[in-house]
């Protein structure tokens, strides 16, 4: 554009200091107000609605010009008007920006003009042969290194153009991972975890699909698994295969190169390499087509912080239940009793509920703790814990309350439904058949009592709740055991 101007200014103040005659100095003047009213149109369309392909300007303004300056030049003195060399640029201009092809096109074009010329100016051969030959040639000189100079040019262009976009891309994937690792380690809880790396691949990674499992190496059983419409992975069908020693043993070894590696239609990508456990994110093939290398980069580093981060949560899990379980049976302990029962008790308050509580003391314990000992009678509390979890509902609370006694909490359950809930566990511990590694193949059968009180029949606090529970587990101890017996209620 400001070659233009100059270019216009200079012939305009060329035309101003060399009058011409009246006829002539009116078509050129004509000539230049069409040229710089055509230009403005051209630019001004290219900037208002074409702003993006402005480098293809020129390429409307080019025809204008060398009509334009081909009729300036025969007005002025064909061979020997100054205007004569803006041919050149006729041909420079191309040339650098398109290239050597338009270099050399824009080339042809204005010899065959400048030749017309010269020849209606110069009708003998040999004269116009004497000056113009080297005027000619010089037009070819230009196109050909100007063009290999754009070549070159735009070659390197698109070089740093293409590394310009790849560091943008590795500075967005850097941003992406810093971002993820900051959202799975900011929380060590394991459903805010799944959340978060569900969130990542559906909204960075744009999946509509996907799967992950955790499976013990030893068995080969999942002991952890979620999806996202897992209809289309079909995940049930690839933990089935996985059961089969020799394509489990395939999969691990090809985990072991910590690629993501295809199975048919899916995916995989290795979490996390332990000796005891293998952990795979699956994904759709035809779903993953979408992405590009930097991205499926992207989501293999993404997988391999997904592995640790859920690892870490699973360590954390097993802590904080470590310190709210009771190591020898499983079930909670009495701490977390204490608090949980007061949270449900709130919970009864204020929406009208009941609520109740068991407490269980088994009637014969001391006797197998003596005959077979301690480490026997710890066997056998574990036993019962799996039972006691095994027989409660979902809503129920189970807690070891201390030494041989356990407590179930009740939710929203009334004395009457408690009471269906201790006679199930009684019946099932009763059922069972203790066998002792010192008994000689013998079985034993231990009962339990149980005592239940029900808010707010029988306490308003728990206090008093746990008080009438415990006294009515006593009154069934008294008489005899393998009893129940239900609080006295509130006078």
């Amino acid at each position: 554009m400001i070659t233009r101007v100059v270019s216009i200014l200079a012939g305009l103040g060329w035309l101003f200091l060399n009058p011409v005659s009246l006829k002539i100095s009116f078509l050129l003047y004509f000539l230049f107000l069409i040229i710089i009213l055509y230009s403005i149109i051209i630019y001004s369309y290219f900037y208002l609605y074409k702003k993006h392909q402005l480098k293809k300007v020129y390429l409307f303004l080019l025809p204008l010009d060398i009509v334009a300056l081909s009729l300036i030049t025969i007005l002025t003195g064909g061979p020997k008007s100054p205007f004569l060399y803006g041919l050149y640029l006729l041909v420079t201009l191309p040339a650098f920006y398109y290239g050597l092809t338009a270099g050399v096109i824009s080339a042809s074009i204005i010899f065959l003009i400048d030749i017309g010329i010269s020849l209606y100016f110069y009708p003998n051969l040999t004269e116009l042969i004497e000056q113009s030959i080297f005027r000619l040639g010089f037009y070819w000189v230009i196109a050909l290194s100007g063009g290999l100079l754009a070549n070159k040019y735009h070659e390197n262009e698109k070089v740093l153009q293409k590394t310009s976009d790849s560091l943008k891309n590795k500075v967005s994937t850097l941003n992406l991972l810093f971002d993820i690792s900051q959202s799975l380690l900011a929380d060590l809880d394991l459903d805010h975890r799944k959340q978060a790396f569900s969130e990542i691949l559906k909204k960075a990674f744009h999946l509509s699909s996907f799967s992950i499992f955790f499976l013990n190496n030893r068995d080969r059983k999942v002991f952890f698994e979620f999806s996202y419409h897992p209809e289309k992975i079909n995940l049930s069908l690839v933990l089935k295969a996985l059961k089969e020693k020799e394509t489990f043993n395939e999969f691990r070894n090809k985990s072991l190169k910590k690629k993501p590696f295809q199975q048919d239609s899916l995916i995989f990508f290795p979490l996390m390499i332990k000796e005891q456990i293998s952990a795979y994110l699956l994904c759709l093939k035809d779903e993953l087509k979408e992405l590009s290398k930097d991205e499926m980069e992207s989501l293999t580093l993404f997988a391999s912080l997904a592995g640790i981060s859920f690892d870490n949560a699973f360590l954390h899990q097993q802590v904080k239940e470590s310190s709210i379980t009771d190591d020898l049976t499983g079930l909670y302990n009495h701490r977390l009793l204490k608090s949980q029962l007061e949270k449900e008790l709130k919970q009864a308050q204020r929406y009208g509920k009941f609520l109740s509580i068991i407490l269980f003391d088994l009637d014969n314990f001391k006797d197998y703790n003596d005959s077979f000992g301690h480490l026997e009678g710890d066997e056998a509390l574990k036993k019962i814990g799996k039972i006691l979890k095994k027989n409660t509902r979902l809503s129920d609370f189970a807690a070891r309350y201390g030494g041989d006694e356990f407590a179930i909490i009740c939710p929203n359950t009334s004395l009457k439904e408690a009471t269906i809930v201790a006679n199930k566990l009684q019946q099932a511990v009763s059922r069972y058949r203790f066998k002792s590694d010192t008994s000689n193949n013998k079985f034993y059968k231990i009962t339990m009592s149980a005592g239940i009180s029900t808010f707010p029949l029988h306490a308003n606090n728990i206090k008093d709740l746990l008080s009438a529970a415990d006294s009515a587990l006593f009154k069934a101890k008294k008489q005899g055991g393998n009893r129940l017996e239900i609080a006295n209620p509130l006078q």
